[in-house]
């Protein structure tokens, strides 16, 4: 709690470890236009399908810069505030978009199915998608930094179809009434990687350079050690550090990490007990096929995080099962 007369800064306070943080005085309000269009066809009176274009624009969105890097030794602003090193600002300058195709089948009842099919054609653009947390590379040319946003998936695809087994006949009409078969499908793209140096090559003191491509990233990966190991992703040999002043020549969330596929499947038997009390038998399994989904790898070239065995746990270019 600061009492009156006291200073705001310490007296050890120093250019390298005091910040500070506002909001722009140019603020604007955000807004978002959304745009869609869509055709239904009823197949039958238990089956529909409809196509769709789902777009939206972003406008003014907010976004953090910093404004006091370190321009040839010495921070942008010291002569005006020697006592503050970075100076990050909330400001209304960010944009984005969102274009979209968009199908989906619904059946009710149709021979016992009932079908719930979604997928996805998309594609989502700007210059910032974690406003609050994430500087940009340079913050003064934010053109660079207009790329796939951080959550954009260009494929996805959901489905569940469910079963109703028909009863079979007066004698097994007891073991067979009741019973349900359900699966669901998920699959989806792996999330977009925006690959940092983890030095501070362009001097600016941001700590969010990015690095040069040299080679083939899918070429010459290693191979994985055993089957606990992590899965190799990319080759982190074929990026560089950038030059000494420079930012990287990659592009902000320029590949992807891996994919997610999943089968879920599950049986039901309603066990009436009563005319008003009934049970339920359940049998569930989750990731049918056993597939392995791996999360995003470590895209940090310079940084190894450590489990508690010692064992690398994020290696650049590695990815771990979830």
């Amino acid at each position: 709690m600061l009492a009156l007369n006291q200073p705001v800064f310490p007296a050890t306070a120093t250019p390298r470890n005091v910040g500070a943080y506002g909001v722009s005085k140019d603020w604007r309000l955000s807004y978002i236009q959304n745009f869609n269009l869509n055709l239904q066809y009823q197949v039958n009176p238990g089956m529909m399908v409809q196509f769709g274009y789902v777009g939206s624009r972003g406008t003014a969105l907010p976004l953090l810069r910093s404004i006091n890097p370190v321009v040839g030794g010495r921070r942008l602003h010291a002569a005006q505030y020697p006592l503050l090193a970075a100076i990050n600002i909330q400001e209304s300058i960010g944009n984005s978009n969102y274009n979209s195709f968009q199908a989906m089948l619904r059946a009710t009842r149709w021979k016992n199915f009932t079908l719930n099919g979604n997928y996805t054609w998309s594609k989502s653009l700007d210059n910032g998608s974690a406003v609050r947390t994430t500087l940009p590379a340079n913050s003064f040319d934010l053109r660079r930094e207009y790329g796939p946003s951080s959550f954009d998936n260009r494929h996805s695809f959901t489905g569940l179809v469910s079963y109703d087994v028909p009863v079979l006949g007066n004698r097994l009409r007891y073991l067979s009434r009741g019973w349900q078969a359900n699966a669901m499908v998920i699959a989806a793209p792996g999330d977009p990687l925006d690959l940092l140096s983890g030095t501070n090559r362009s001097g600016v003191q941001d700590n969010r350079d990015r690095v040069d491509v040299i080679g083939d990233r899918t070429a010459n990966i290693p191979a994985r050690a055993n089957a606990f190991a992590p899965v190799p992703w990319f080759n982190p040999r074929a990026f560089a550090a950038a030059a000494p002043g420079t930012f990287g020549n990659i592009g902000r969330n320029s590949f992807r990490g891996p994919g997610l596929v999943t089968i879920d499947m599950s049986i039901f038997k309603d066990l009436p007990i009563t005319e008003r009390v009934r049970a339920q038998f359940r049998l569930e399994t989750y990731n049918l096929l056993n597939r392995s989904n791996w999360a995003p790898p470590g895209v940090t070239l310079t940084r190894h995080s450590r489990n508690q065995r010692g064992k690398s746990d994020t290696m650049p270019g590695w990815a771990l099962n979830h």
